[in-house]
């Protein structure tokens, strides 16, 4: 770690890098994940829509404390429109939502998720991170967005996301 500390973006930003780092956490000692989370946590909306990076921010996510996943997860849902609707970042936002295990973790997602719940749900990228919270999140956790498919129904069918899943 200390080796490459303040040199970890360039690295995370190539495949092999990131695969070689990815790698790297399951060895890993607690307190150099923490010390690696600091590193990166201003920086992890960054790392989300890029095409290496993102899969090492999804692995660090699992490897992280309590505490840390919170942090995380509070930094990621202040920009979770831009990542949500980013061709690359929406497939790690739904992997991190496959990774949310405490209720306290799903709360802080929902909390941002209601309130921009349109933009989501009509957004072709932002449908499918719906959809996985309705997947991964208990019932009256995601009864919400539920609610607001059964109220926007025939908006979101006549929308040009409804009519494409259609067609798949």
């Amino acid at each position: 770690f200390y080796n490459i500390k303040h040199r970890f973006i360039p690295i995370l930003k190539t495949q092999a890098g990131s695969r070689l780092l990815q790698n790297f956490l399951p060895q890993t000692k607690p307190e150099i994940i923490s010390l690696i989370y600091k590193e990166l946590s201003d920086k992890i909306t960054l790392l989300l829509p890029d095409s290496y990076a993102n899969y090492f921010c999804v692995k660090l996510f699992t490897y992280l404390t309590p505490n840390e996943r919170l942090s995380f997860l509070n930094i990621i849902t202040k920009h979770i429109v831009s990542l949500s609707t980013n061709k690359i970042a929406t497939c790690p936002i739904q992997c991190i939502i496959s990774n949310i295990i405490s209720r306290k973790e799903k709360e802080v997602f929902m909390k941002a998720v209601n309130k921009v719940m349109k933009k989501l749900a009509f957004d072709v990228y932002g449908a499918h991170v719906l959809e996985k919270i309705v997947i991964c999140f208990e019932r009256e956790l995601s009864l919400s967005i539920i609610s607001f498919v059964i109220e926007h129904f025939i908006l979101l069918a006549n929308h040009e996301i409804g009519r494409a899943s259609c067609r798949e």
